[in-house]
């Protein structure tokens, strides 16, 4: 049984707009902006266990959900494209950046840290984090972590003390 659905103008013109917008096109994927997106779903997979395809799509709520996470969890301020802000394309609303030139560049040394790994940093992270909160309750902004937000990932506070502390911390 077919059935008939009435629909005004205003109502076709916006689902085709939502349509268009929403497709992610080979020429996109092949793009500049899309191999640096690739880069960081590598790194969310990594770090957050995202699961991310590698398709370079950055037009993904979820990895722009993920994209404002680690741009918190590195310490930097995030930026959410606005149309018309004169900073982002117009059709990149929504998408979460950083605002200065100084923030991407930190930003961008971040990823390629987190891609390449490393060497100088516990083997297990969330032990290291455990034994920081056990011997040094104040280590985290004069607090504790307590397996909260960051938990697992060796972001820069974690890094700081990691430098102050790690000698005391192979010894056990």
């Amino acid at each position: 049984m077919k059935k008939v659905i009435k629909l005004t103008e205003s109502d076709l013109m916006r689902i085709v707009k939502r349509v268009i917008s929403e497709e992610f096109t080979t020429d996109m994927a092949n793009s500049r902006k899309a191999q640096g997106t690739k880069r960081y779903q590598q790194v969310f997979n990594k770090l957050y266990k995202t699961n991310f395809p590698l398709d370079g799509n950055w037009t993904d709520k979820k990895f722009n959900d993920t994209m404002m996470r680690y741009i918190k969890d590195k310490g930097l301020t995030p930026y959410v494209c606005k149309k018309g802000d004169g900073f982002c394309n117009d059709d990149a609303e929504g998408e979460v950046t950083v605002y200065n030139k100084e923030d991407f560049e930190k930003l961008y040394a971040f990823v390629s840290q987190d891609l390449g790994g490393v060497s100088d940093q516990p083997k297990n992270v969330k032990m290291f984090q455990d034994w920081l909160d056990q011997y040094y309750p104040t280590w985290l902004k004069g607090g504790k972590l307590n397996k909260g937000r960051g938990y697992g990932t060796f972001g820069p506070n974690t890094k700081s003390a990691w430098e102050k502390y790690k000698s005391g911390y192979k010894e056990n």
